[in-house]
Order: C-alpha cells, then sequence, then structure tokens
C-alpha cells in the first residue's frame, strides 16, 4: 500500500496505479511459478479509495487542429 500511496502522491491516477500494480502482479505469479514458491501475490486484490473517480473525457479535435497537425507532420 506504501508503493500505491507513493504512486498517488506522485500525481498519477487510479487507473495508472491498477496497470502498474498489474504488471507487478504479473511478475510475481511468474516468479513463484517459476521458483515453486507458494506465497500470497502482495500485488493481487488491491482496493484503491475512490478508484475510477478522477476520470476525465477527453475532448475532440476541430477541423482546424487537424489540418493544422497534418501540415506539421507533412513539414
Amino acid at each position: 500500500m506504501l508503493f500505491v500511496d507513493y504512486l498517488a502522491l506522485k500525481g498519477n491516477k487510479t487507473a495508472t496505479i491498477r496497470r502498474r500494480t498489474n504488471s507487478l502482479s504479473a511478475i510475481m505469479n511468474y516468479a513463484y511459478f517459476e521458483l515453486d514458491l507458494d506465497k500470497r501475490n502482495p500485488f493481487n486484490r488491491l482496493f484503491f479509495r475512490n478508484e475510477g473517480d478522477d476520470i476525465s473525457m477527453r475532448g475532440t479535435f476541430t477541423k482546424e487542429q487537424f489540418k493544422h497537425g497534418y501540415d506539421k507532420a507533412l513539414a
């Protein structure tokens, strides 16, 4: 939980924290399987306070913004 709190203090959103803990969970599962260890994975079943409350919808580009982006890419 200290790692989760650290990531939250750095300004990461809960979706980013969930992705990072899922990656660490996969690594730990692989290591436990390879080493034949019967231990509980500390990254499984983590619950985050207010998970998903920080979601914000992205806006759409205007035609002028698309044109400007295409012009920059082709230049």
